[in-house]
Formats: structure tokens, sequence, C-alpha cells
């Protein structure tokens, strides 16, 4: 149903209609979470930082860091001087909540966007073909080769990667694919490590003996791409890649098109905090379902313009 429903949104209405719909939507959450600080009081903070209605000051961090990419982009467009305030405000709550990884991604996204718009030249439109041929073909040559050498690969990273990384993830991240490494083609299956539970693979780990109450505070690897090799495996991971590059292609024939900066800021914001965060084993999130929204956008946009059926 959330497929369903962010397609038909997407063929729907016109772009400069959801570009309005989700200004809108940023511009409520950010009053009510701005609100949120006179309602609550100090309940309003956690331990670590600002957490408003969310349990966790990552989810405000992640709802505050979308909101501001809105913001900004209406403020890029429009120049009003609502935009401004509404800025100022969702990157004021940003930066109490202290979730480095929003405010790192939200930096790095907008920056991102606005030199692509800056250098990217017009419409690519007949060179998409070639270059998504040309992508497959890419991924499909890195696929075998990580299945051919997928244990060689294994042993680099085991005597490679720092297990402090990213706050301790790298230990977390090598125990999951070194407990996966006879099950790297296909996977455990999907859910393996967040729709399981008790039965996650994480507890069948030396984590769990060693750090049982951590590991029942995450019960996955905390990051989405080490989640959907162990969950899916390698084959999983080449179609999903493939669908991400698929959607950033399509995105970028828009570069001149109206709503390209935000559509870009918004997919890459999406893709970089699966490295990091579990975004797409989760069936139903808000970046989920925004990612669907910009993929169907986009696609139905390009292929519209040049009178071809989607």
């Amino acid at each position: 149903m959330m497929f369903l429903s962010g397609v038909l949104i997407a063929f729907t209405f016109s772009i400069s209609t959801l570009l309005k719909t989700l200004t809108i939507t940023a511009y409520v959450v950010v009053s009510i979470n701005f609100l949120s600080l006179l309602v609550l009081g100090g309940n309003a903070f956690g331990e670590a930082g600002m957490v408003g209605f969310y349990n966790h000051k990552n989810n405000f961090g992640l709802v505050m860091s979308l909101s501001l990419l809105i913001c900004c982009y209406d403020f890029l467009v429009n120049r009003r001087k609502l935009s401004i305030m509404f800025s100022v405000m969702s990157l004021l709550l940003l930066l109490l909540s202290m979730s480095k990884t929003s405010i790192a991604l939200f930096f790095i996204c907008s920056m991102a966007s606005i030199v692509a718009y800056r250098l990217g030249g017009g419409s690519k439109f007949a060179l998409v073909v070639p270059i998504k041929i040309t992508s497959f073909l890419l991924l499909l040559f890195a696929f075998l080769m990580a299945v051919l050498y997928r244990f060689e690969v294994l042993d680099y990273l085991y005597y490679s990667m720092d297990e402090e990384l990213l706050t301790g993830r790298g230990k977390l991240w090598l125990t999951m694919l070194l407990h996966a490494e006879n099950n790297t083609i296909y996977g455990f299956g999907f859910n393996a490590v967040w729709g399981k539970g008790e039965l996650s693979e994480i507890y069948y780990t030396d984590l769990f003996t060693d750090n049982p109450l951590w590991v029942e505070s995450l019960a996955a690897s905390d990051g989405g791409y080490i989640d959907l090799i162990v969950s899916i495996g390698l084959v999983g991971l080449f179609l999903f890649t493939f669908y991400i590059v698929n959607t950033g292609i399509n995105i970028f024939c828009l570069i001149r098109e109206r709503g390209f900066a935000l559509l870009f800021s918004i997919f890459l914001f999406i893709t970089l905090h699966n490295i990091t965060e579990t975004t797409f084993l989760f069936s139903t999130n808000l970046l989920w379902y925004l990612f669907i929204l910009v993929s169907c956008i986009s696609a139905n946009k390009l292929y519209r313009e040049h009178n071809l059926n989607v």
C-alpha cells in the first residue's frame, strides 16, 4: 500500500504541486517540533540531545534535517521571508538534536546538489539508455567479482578495518559479515537481522555472549548495506544497488528542471543514511516512502516530457 500510494501520488499530481505539498508539510513539522520546546520543556531533551516527540535524538535529527533541506530549497526558489524563518527554526532544532549523522548529511547533500546543478549541463535524455546499460554491466561485473573473491575480500576487511570505525560500528560490521561468510551470496533471508526478534542473526555471534545488553539494544549491524548482505545476500544487494543507480540516472536527466536540487538532495540523503543506519530493511518508514516518491517523480517527469509511456 505504501508503494502504490507513492506511485499514485507521483503520477497524479504535477511536480509543482508535490513540491508545494512537501514545503507545507515541512513547515507544519517544524512548527509542531518548535512548539514542543514550550510544551515539553526539559522533557524534550534526552541525555545526548533534543528528542522532542520522538524516542531518540537521531530520529528527531533525521526529521529536522529533511525539513531543513525542503525549507532551504523553498527559499532558493521563492526568496520568501517565511522560508527564511522556517529554515532558521529547523536549523536550530537540528543543532539541538546533536545528531552528528543528520547534521553531516544535511551539509553534504545540500552542497552536492548545488555543485551538481552548477556544473551540470542540459538534459541527458539521449544518453539514458546507454548509461543504464553500461551501469548495469559494470554492476554485474562487480557482483561477479564479489562472488568469486568474497572470502578474500572478507579476509582483507578483517585485517584492515578499524574496529572503532564510526563509533564502534567497525567491530559490529566485521562480526556480522564474518558470521554470514558462508551465506553471502543469498543471505539468511529477508528480515534476518531486524524482523526475527530474539532469533535475529546477531544473537548467534560472540557479540551477544560478550555484550548482551548492547546487542539487545541494536539487534542489527547498524549499517544498512551490511544488513542487506546478511539478509538478502550479494544477489539482493546487486539488484537493489541497480535500483538506486537507475533512480540516480533518472534524476540527473532532470538537472535543469524545477525541483532537481531538492529531489537529488533527498535521494542522496537517503542513500548515504543507509550506510550508518538501517534505512531500507524496515518495510515502512519515512525514508523508504520518500525514496519511492522521488523515484516515481523522476521517472514520471523524465518519460512524460519525452512523450513515452512509463
